[in-house]
């Protein structure tokens, strides 16, 4: 959507909605750590997520499995060295 400026808004809603959504899931795993932490953590995972989904669309399948199964373990390492 990042290159549709007509877009931008709709994408940033997207965003927000997202970034909120996985901060309250974070809060049960993380409850000690302070909420503007846990929005910026969900916030770039949200952004890692994204921009890595959106690099995939035009890649055959094989490479897209490949990539997403990297995306998984990289937000995973990050998101267990947060504990």
């Amino acid at each position: 959507m990042r290159v549709w400026p007509e877009l931008r808004e709709v994408e940033e809603e997207s965003l927000v909605a997202s970034t909120t959504a996985l901060a309250g899931i974070l809060g049960l795993h993380y409850a000690n750590m302070p909420r503007k932490q846990l929005a910026r953590v969900a916030r770039y995972a949200v952004e890692l997520i994204c921009s890595n989904v959106d690099r995939c669309y035009p890649l055959p399948p094989a490479e897209q499995k490949w990539r997403m199964e990297q995306l998984k373990a990289s937000v995973t390492v990050y998101l267990t060295s947060l504990a």
